[in-house]
């Protein structure tokens, strides 16, 4: 796909995420979501408005939270029905010296552990900088780029499109100055978005 029909593509997956299907009924309005014509090829990706791979992913992350809430919920009650009992006291000789049968605690008295950590909930902004950098949707943020992402949201969608088309570019390495991780464009967000907005086409790359 060409750059803008990446855009294009990326932002009708964001639409999907939060609204569920695309408005396949009025094309002016896809048009306005994905930010110009959109080719018969992306529209492909979207039958009957859906683009199933997405769907799948989007159910998942709705029962998960379901059932996350369910178990917040069952613990939280859990916790509130049990009665802090005394710390047991080690038995007492007559002579006032602690008797050496003193009771292990039983198993289930032994704390649970902590249970794993849920796998990271991808949102919108997340897959749409996953793309930029050939990332599968699947892979796991770090936390700083976790922390990064946090500190600059939310992004307005103008600065979102101009890095989008900005990364989507093909550039000869001399000339080339874009970020080549993502936690470091996290990290220089703003100076990127200028960096985009500024950026011209020069004749000779034939682009």
């Amino acid at each position: 796909m060409s750059p803008h029909e990446v855009g294009c593509y990326v932002r009708l997956l964001c639409h999907q995420w939060s609204r569920g299907q695309l408005p396949l009924s009025d094309p002016q309005k896809v048009r306005r979501v994905a930010g110009g014509v959109v080719s018969n090829e992306v529209l492909g990706k979207f039958p009957d408005g859906k683009n199933q791979r997405l769907e799948k992913e989007r159910i998942k992350q709705q029962v998960w939270r379901e059932k996350s809430r369910e178990g917040g919920i069952k613990s939280g009650l859990t916790r509130a029905s049990r009665v802090v009992q005394p710390p047991l006291q080690p038995p007492f000789q007559p002579n006032g010296q602690p008797n050496g049968n003193i009771p292990s605690p039983s198993p289930d008295s032994i704390k649970n552990p902590l249970p794993p950590l849920v796998e990271e909930i991808h949102s919108p902004s997340m897959i749409r900088l996953g793309i930029l950098f050939k990332r599968r949707e699947t892979t796991r943020w770090s936390k700083p780029e976790l922390k990064a992402l946090r500190e600059i949201e939310p992004i307005p969608e103008e600065d979102f499109q101009a890095v989008e088309k900005y990364y989507t570019l093909t550039i000869p390495k001399e000339s080339d100055f874009r970020r080549h991780d993502l936690v470091t464009l996290l990290n220089n967000w703003n100076g990127e978005v200028d960096r985009a907005r500024k950026f011209k086409l020069a004749k000779d790359y034939n682009l």
